[in-house]
């Protein structure tokens, strides 16, 4: 699978960085994994960073269902780092999925430092090194 995430309980936070080829598989298996997790609840923010991937096979059908998810709260703030014009397109597709089923607050960014800043973080530094790119 191209996805690690981990997540910080103290600071109310979910890490995950998807690299390489972003699919239909590793987007449900995270969420799979995320849901299973003891350690997360849904008010926690998230940071989701795509500057590694190489490879986009996931569907717009996926990002549709996986709106419907609801992991979080929609009070959770979430950001995701989408660096290209594809992922920035898909990103925004996902925003937009989200919005249409109550949950508003997902920013989506070109750069790491904005996204930070979105979910109330101030440097990389706060990050597990398991997750930085």
């Amino acid at each position: 699978m191209s996805v690690l995430h981990a997540i910080d309980e103290k600071r109310g936070l979910v890490l995950t960085v998807f690299r390489d080829d972003l699919s239909d598989d590793d987007l449900r298996a995270h969420l799979l994994e995320l849901r299973a997790n003891p350690h997360f609840h849904r008010l926690m923010r998230e940071l989701v960073d795509l500057r590694a991937v190489t490879k986009v096979s996931v569907s717009s059908a996926m990002l549709s269902e996986s709106a419907r998810w609801l992991l979080h709260a929609p009070e959770a703030r979430r950001a995701l780092v989408a660096p290209t014009d594809l992922l920035f397109g898909l990103s925004r597709m996902y925003q937009i999925n989200l919005g249409e089923v109550g949950s508003s607050q997902l920013g989506v960014f070109r750069d790491l430092q904005s996204a930070l800043r979105w979910i109330g973080l101030s440097s990389e530094a706060e990050l597990p090194l398991a997750t930085r790119v």
